[in-house]
Order: C-alpha cells, then sequence, then structure tokens
C-alpha cells in the first residue's frame, strides 16, 4: 500500500450489527471434521481456516495421521492439496491400501512395504480382498489431490503458487485442505539467499501463513522434531528452532510416544510396538483450549490410527457440540 493511499475507517458498529438472525451464519467460520471424533471434539469440531503446526520425531507417524485425516476429508467431499515434499504417490496410495484392508477386518494384511515389493507373493484370494480394499480407497480419495516435490515445486512460494492456480480453476466454493509433508525440506525462494536453515524456515511458515489467512483456508504444516526432543515430553520448546511457529500458528499439535518421560522409557522398544500408544497433545490452540491430550493407538504396520480411551481435558470443553460436527 502506498504512502498516501486512504484508508477506509468504520467503527466496530458495523461489524457488531451482523451478529443478528439474518447475517449470522455469513459470520460463522466453518470446520471441517478430521474423522477423529476426540480430536473434532478438542478443536471446536475440526480444523478451520488458518495455519495448524503438527511436530513430532521422525518415523513416529505424523504423515501416516496427516494422511488418514486427509482422506477422510476427501471422502466427505472436501478437496485436499496433499503436498508430499519425500514420499511418492505410490508409497502414499499402498498405505492408503494397506489401512483399508485392516480396517475391513481382512485376514490378509500387506503392509505398504508388501505391496510395494516385486518379491511379494500374493494369492488368488488374496487379490480380491485387495481389489474390494483398492476400489473403497479409489472411491475415498477422488478429492485428495498429492503433488510431489520437483524441481518446479518445493518452496512455500511454489505451494501458494499451486493453490491460487486450483482455486482459479474450480472457483471459489472449492475451498481446498492444504497439507504440507513436511517443513523443514521446503526450499528457499530460488531469487533469494537465505544465511541460514532457520531463515528458509521462518520464510516459509511466514508464506504458508499468509495463505491461509488472504484465502481463508486451513493449512497443516507438519514438522519435525531435532535429536534434544527424542527422551522428552513435547512442549513447545520442540519448536523453539523456529520462532515463526510459535508466533505464527494458530493451532500446534505435538505427537508422542504414550510412556515418553517415564522411568525405563525405551524409545526403541516403543517404537517398535504394533499398536504403538501414541498421544497428540494440543500445545497452543489460538481461540480454543490448549493442554488437552489425545490418546491414540497406531499400528505401524498397517498405517492406522485409532482413538483410544486415556484422553484428558476434551469432553468437558465442547459438551453439546453439535452433532453435525460429530458425524
Amino acid at each position: 500500500m502506498e504512502k498516501n493511499t486512504p484508508v477506509s475507517l468504520t467503527s466496530l458498529q458495523e461489524t457488531v450489527r451482523l451478529f443478528d438472525r439474518k447475517h449470522m451464519n455469513t459470520l460463522q467460520i466453518r470446520r471441517y471434521p478430521t474423522g477423529m471424533r476426540r480430536l473434532d471434539r478438542a478443536l471446536g469440531g475440526g480444523i478451520s481456516a488458518g495455519m495448524y503446526i503438527l511436530g513430532a520425531i521422525p518415523n513416529l507417524g505424523k504423515s501416516t495421521f496427516a494422511l488418514q485425516i486427509a482422506q477422510n476429508l476427501s471422502a466427505s467431499g472436501i478437496p485436499v492439496l496433499f503436498f508430499s515434499m519425500e514420499m511418492t504417490k505410490n508409497r502414499i496410495a499402498s498405505k492408503a491400501i494397506s489401512r483399508q484392508l485392516f480396517k475391513n477386518g481382512s485376514p490378509v494384511r500387506y503392509s505398504s512395504d508388501m505391496l510395494l515389493n516385486q518379491n511379494t507373493f500374493i494369492d488368488p484370494e488374496a487379490w480380491a480382498q485387495i481389489d474390494r480394499a483398492r476400489q473403497e480407497v479409489q472411491e475415498e480419495t477422488k478429492n485428495l489431490y498429492v503433488i510431489e516435490r520437483t524441481e518446479h515445486i518445493g518452496s512455500g512460494e511454489d505451494i501458494v503458487r499451486i493453490c491460487e492456480q486450483y482455486m482459479d480453476e474450480l472457483g471459489p466454493d472449492k475451498k481446498p485442505v492444504v497439507m504440507v509433508d513436511y517443513l523443514q525440506i521446503l526450499s528457499g525462494r530460488k531469487d533469494r539467499d537465505f544465511v541460514s536453515d532457520r531463515a528458509i524456515v521462518d520464510n516459509n511458515i511466514r508464506v504458508l501463513t499468509m495463505l491461509a489467512t488472504r484465502k481463508k483456508l486451513p493449512v497443516v504444516v507438519i514438522s519435525a522434531f531435532n535429536r534434544s526432543n527424542y527422551m522428552s515430553e513435547v512442549s513447545m520448546e520442540a519448536f523453539k528452532e523456529s520462532g515463526a511457529i510459535e508466533y505464527s500458528a494458530d493451532v500446534i499439535l505435538g505427537m508422542q510416544l504414550g510412556r515418553v518421560g517415564s522411568d525405563g522409557f525405551d524409545l526403541n522398544a516403543e517404537k517398535a510396538r504394533n499398536p504403538r500408544d501414541i498421544q497428540i497433545v494440543i500445545l497452543k490452540q489460538r481461540y480454543g483450549k490448549s493442554g488437552n491430550t489425545l490418546s491414540f493407538r497406531y499400528y505401524p504396520a498397517n498405517d492406522y490410527f485409532e482413538e483410544a480411551e486415556g484422553n484428558t481435558g476434551t469432553d468437558d470443553f465442547f459438551p453439546e457440540l453439535p452433532g453435525r460436527f460429530l458425524d
């Protein structure tokens, strides 16, 4: 904006006036249910326009968790743009089929690795189960668009460009949920020199936050913790590597192993469990309650998360949340 550009000032009265029966629905914020009932309850009905960060140590399941939510959103008719900076489409598809086999209760259990291994023997009976799972996944992923990293897709600016292109083609009513996997792999702009990796991370957070704000989109960014956080409970300290995360994010979710921080905790032994006990801690929620801990069982061999008992602080936050948020 130029220095001499006039600014139109209106009193708050004009906004307050809109909070009547006629206009109220134009002000209410749309929620996108994740398909995780207790998580949706803790988030006030699901994710909404804004910047979300999901952080965890490497190989804990954060990408799988995000992909499961992405598929749930797609199955409910919500378009999802999933920017995969590391995983290929083939890997993502095989994880989805493996998860569906498990959800179906099929005696046939193939991991993503097995489905992609040319040495895996699949008998005719197993093929029938796989084909059923494949067809179900096909139906549920028709609104899920996976964009892989390329020479021309790698920075926050590239993600913004593709999102704007998508919205221009399909119209403003087709607002997508944007997911980015993951933050530390994003590159900097090619026309700028950054003094450090932290500067690149900060710039990408700033750019993606602007996308969420300007286009009114939910933007979910996955972030990896460094080694100093492997043996301790998740906290805001794990995000100190980038000051932009702590201050820009509307919601920060930290994923951790259920027994982390306890006496005799063995990281490798806990990660070898199937299922693993996983917790999601709501470290920050700008317009809601922080501090909730949600428990999950994660089946890494089948790429599947299910909600478990042992959640804290959720049922009293939205005790009468409308059913339309929780279906």
